[in-house]
């Protein structure tokens, strides 16, 4: 990152803490800020990334950053792209079939995951004790099936991208997230010490999900009208 700084707007300015980081806008527009900063107290805990894609240190091809203040920020950096870079894999006369494009995003998974399931484990982020490899082992099957139901959605989002246009793609593919929250509500009991208020918009935070899924994947459909 430090190699493509100089050809950079938004430049970051690194600290010892995350939240003391920022992005540095070198030349803010009207209205724009001079720089971003994570807002660790806000309930939102705002946080921010960069997307550039600029040329390599050799001006022979380019080179695509994405990098953000925390791991959410690049996290959703990286699920901005998601969709058009796949969809893109599908085009032209030389294009990915539906099979192809879930191979390789199968097979970019498994050489990913592996070796990064394997340094988390060793070295948890939030520096508790490493886990070894018998726990993982040792959960219950119930809790590997729905990462696998997760993963499911994810492949089949990534194979008909293209098929399905932005909007689809989108909601089946935030069907992971609302595992993700589904498994944090229920089985890791994530609310059970939250304040009974809280704990009361559970529901409504479902429906409402769901129900936003249900009008951004019907918004092509009604807009033909």
């Amino acid at each position: 990152m430090e190699l493509f700084q100089k050809n950079l707007n938004f430049a970051f300015e690194y600290q010892p803490h995350p939240n003391s980081s920022r992005i540095l806008n070198r030349h803010p527009l009207p209205g724009e800020p001079a720089e971003y900063e994570n807002d660790a107290a806000a309930p939102s805990h705002r946080t921010y990334a960069v997307i550039a894609l600029v040329p390599n240190l050799s001006n022979t091809g380019w080179v695509l950053i994405i990098e953000g203040l925390t791991l959410a920020g690049t996290q959703a950096a990286v699920e901005t792209l998601f969709y058009q870079l796949v969809s893109n894999a599908g085009r032209g006369p030389k294009g990915l079939g539906p099979y192809a494009v879930s191979f390789v995003f199968a097979v970019g998974v498994v050489f990913c995951t592996i070796p990064l399931n394997a340094l988390f484990m060793r070295k948890p982020l939030n520096g508790s004790a490493p886990v070894p490899a018998h726990r993982y082992r040792s959960a219950r099957p119930i809790w590997h099936l729905w990462a696998i139901i997760g993963g499911a959605i994810l492949n089949f989002v990534a194979s008909h991208a293209a098929l399905i246009g932005p909007a689809v793609s989108y909601a089946i593919g935030q069907g992971a997230t609302m595992i993700s929250a589904i498994w944090g509500v229920f089985v890791w009991k994530e609310f059970a010490d939250a304040p009974k208020a809280s704990r009361k918009l559970l529901p409504y935070m479902f429906i409402c999900f769901i129900m936003g899924l249900g009008a951004i994947a019907m918004a092509p459909l009604l807009g033909k009208h």
